[in-house]
């Protein structure tokens, strides 16, 4: 029997789905429960993580791998930093840890998606920079850890104002940028880290799935609240759409941009659907809420996927 290692938390429903999926396509999945310690050990004919050993898995998919907590505070929140130095020291190594093991299994299996496809997950910046260096539309983006000139871009003028997202996506919630009125409120801003600011795009969130160089699914993902800028936030509304021929080209060309087998490309469809601009690509997205509001079987076709290739380097 075939089996698939699938890497994250055991009780996230994209675990779940994908074992689903598997099960029913007669295969055997081997759950790498993160939430574990992740006690990996790498040796001549041994690799395990998480107390699952990969011996005789033909194929992996990442969900997440459920990093330690560099950020050690106190019950009020006051950062312990001592505490969060070691911490950040355990957090590193075993980021470490993971890249050797997913890249030593990349070399002989299919793994969605491989250590080299994680730059774009945390150096959002290099993201932007890349798409634009194409020709591709991509917001107009600038990043500082300089209060002076964070003050400086604040006065310059936005058609649509400017929103403000982590450098490292997944981790906090797009927020609308409030230009800083002096150099002081500038410093409060920054909080002693860098921040990246982007123009403002008017108009519909819109997301393509992409599995093994397929677009499988459009969706748009609305929130309710007015004037919410994340539509993570909140309640929101979701539709299936067919998607223009040239958004789908470029989805799988942006997904193959990053050596990813899997992915979530957004974008924002802007000027009444006469402009799509592409906002970023995402690694491990969650995909279960978006299959029941849609019918489209994600789950489904990223199994198939991963039986299919890991059939195909079988001996």
């Amino acid at each position: 029997m075939t089996k698939i290692a699938l890497i994250g938390p055991a009780d996230r429903e994209e675990i779940q789905r994908v074992a689903l999926r598997l099960e029913e396509r007669d295969a055997e999945p081997v759950i790498v429960d993160t939430r574990l310690e992740a006690d990996i050990h790498l040796e001549a004919g041994r690799e395990e993580a998480c107390g699952a050993s990969f011996a005789g898995v033909t194929g992996v998919y990442v969900a997440a791998l459920g990093l330690p907590n560099p950020r050690v505070a106190d019950a009020n929140g006051e950062i312990d930093v001592p505490a969060s130095r070691a911490a950040l020291a355990h957090s590193q190594a075993t980021w470490a840890a993971w890249r050797v093991l997913l890249e030593r299994l990349s070399r002989r299996m299919t793994v969605a998606n491989p250590p080299a496809s994680y730059e774009v997950h945390g150096l959002k910046p290099l993201e932007i920079a890349t798409y634009q260096e194409r020709g591709w539309r991509a917001p107009a983006t600038f990043s500082t850890d300089a209060a002076a000139a964070l003050l400086d871009a604040g006065r310059e003028p936005a058609p649509h104002g400017r929103i403000r997202k982590d450098l490292v996506g997944g981790y906090g919630y797009t927020e609308v940028f409030a230009p800083p009125a002096d150099v002081d409120e500038a410093k409060r801003q920054l909080a002693e880290s860098a921040v990246m600011v982007q123009e403002r795009i008017e108009g519909d969130a819109v997301r393509a799935f992409v599995v093994g160089g397929r677009v499988i699914v459009g969706a748009e993902v609305l929130p309710t609240g007015f004037g919410e800028v994340d539509s993570r936030r909140g309640s929101t509304r979701v539709r299936r759409i067919e998607l223009p021929g040239e958004v789908c080209e470029l989805s799988k060309t942006v997904t193959a941009e990053w050596g990813m087998l899997f992915a979530g490309v957004d974008w924002m469809r802007a000027a009444g659907g006469r402009e799509w601009v592409l906002l970023e690509c995402n690694s491990s997205p969650f995909f279960v809420e978006l299959e029941r509001r849609t019918g489209a079987d994600i789950g489904g076709a990223l199994a198939d996927m991963l039986l299919r290739r890991a059939r195909r380097v079988k001996p």
